[in-house]
């Protein structure tokens, strides 16, 4: 079987962020903050 790779992402695209509830808010803040610093806008 061959693999589909999706195309890489741009700085500047959007990433969206589900979370589980029992995700800390600390946890996704510092996940946003790694996206932002590397060009991304990030939805929660």
């Amino acid at each position: 079987m061959d693999w589909i790779e999706p195309k890489r992402l741009a700085p500047g695209m959007t990433i969206g962020i589900m979370a589980p509830a029992s995700a800390s808010d600390e946890d996704l803040h510092r996940i946003e903050e790694i996206c932002k610093a590397k060009g991304y806008k990030v939805l929660v």
